[in-house]
């Protein structure tokens, strides 16, 4: 990656349901994004050294993998954004949203998009991914209540059985 294709500051972050192995065709922007929140971390591999009998040396091999995942806090959260998050139900009439009994499994798209940097930005694509949201943070003069979201990505599988990739990274001229 050229200088030109840095990656600093997020300017928002979409959710929205899945479609067939592919990203949500109708995504919620979130932009109150608490500074310093966001973290990634890239699939990587897990390895195993064994130690090989009468001689000084080993052997390395692959024994599995982990998925990428992803971590950010949001603020401003309406009370239909945290059915998207969260589930439970949200009543507009009388501004009341309820927990669900037991936290939900939520499975969403998570589309990032960066802020421009040398005239480019970047956005990066999780398909489907498993989203686990929780309400996080003091209630103090000097603090805002947030949600933290921590999020695993899946590899997307259509109905047809296609794999395709867990995330994609595209840059775009400004």
């Amino acid at each position: 990656m050229s200088k030109k294709d840095n990656i600093k500051g997020i300017k928002s972050i979409s959710l929205g349901v899945p479609g067939d192995g592919v990203v949500s065709a109708s995504l919620t922007a979130f932009t109150a994004i608490v500074l310093s929140s966001l973290n990634l971390t890239g699939s990587k591999t897990t390895n195993e050294t064994i130690g090989i009998e009468g001689i000084d040396s080993y052997i390395t091999f692959k024994n599995g993998s982990s998925p990428s995942t992803g971590t950010f806090k949001l603020l401003e959260i309406t009370g239909t954004e945290k059915v998207i998050l969260q589930g439970g139900t949200w009543t507009e009439l009388t501004k009341l949203w309820e927990a669900p009994i037991s936290p939900v499994e939520k499975r969403l798209s998570v589309v990032l998009e960066t802020e421009p940097i040398n005239g480019r930005y970047c956005v990066i694509t999780f398909p489907n991914a498993f989203i686990s949201a929780t309400d996080e943070g003091g209630i103090t003069q000097n603090q805002l209540f947030s949600v933290n979201v921590d999020f695993t990505a899946d590899v997307p599988e259509t109905a047809a059985g296609v794999k395709k990739s867990p995330y994609t990274m595209q840059w775009f001229d400004v």
